[in-house]
């Protein structure tokens, strides 16, 4: 029977406002044009289901299991993956997901005020919020809320051991892609595309 194919994962954890999702499409970006067949999903944007499983880690994870199905029938050999919990249980749930993953894992950080500041211009940029909910239909007491969890999130954050920890603080997307790229060797032995 053949060995398992190993398949580099760089999962980007942190809390809400860090600059995940910005960073992952960045470095997916950065690596299609140069060739790399790895793929991009964020979990963030798999889990909303049906009531009761609306934002659920389970069923984001089971999404991402399929997706990274239908990434490796088409030829991809990596995965950028971002929005996975930074935890050590939530990396190997992700690890479990993912057959033959090889996870590189990296937790970016950022100070409190300028996480708020990033999740206040994201409301009112994505959703055009005068009172900056994070959709059209929540109240500015929901919003407050969210931003609390985040906040509260981002400080309860502990170092997750052997992962690269990057501080996204008055930083730009396309340097802390560089860095992290840098940092993490990743993607070893990627396949390129010629």
């Amino acid at each position: 029977m053949p060995a398992e194919t190993r398949v580099p994962v760089l999962m980007l954890c942190g809390a809400s406002g860090v600059g995940k999702s910005s960073v992952a499409w960045e470095i997916y970006f950065t690596l299609v044009s140069s060739g790399h067949a790895v793929a991009h999903l964020d979990l963030d944007q798999v889990g909303h289901g049906p009531p009761g499983w609306t934002a659920a880690y389970e069923i984001k994870l089971r999404n991402a299991a399929s997706v990274w199905q239908n990434f490796a029938g088409a030829g991809a050999t990596g995965l950028v993956l971002s929005g996975v919990r930074a935890s050590q249980s939530g990396i190997d749930a992700c690890v479990s997901a993912i057959p033959g993953a090889d996870p590189t894992v990296c937790v970016l950080t950022v100070s409190a005020a300028e996480q708020r500041e990033r999740m206040l211009r994201r409301a009112r940029e994505q959703f055009g919020m005068g009172h900056c909910g994070a959709s059209t239909s929540m109240s500015e007491a929901a919003f407050d809320r969210t931003l609390a969890a985040a906040a509260q999130d981002l400080a309860d954050l502990d170092p997750l051991p052997g992962a690269i920890h990057v501080d996204t603080t008055g930083r730009t997307v396309p340097d802390l892609a560089r860095d992290v790229l840098s940092a993490g060797c990743w993607p070893t032995g990627q396949r390129r595309l010629d």
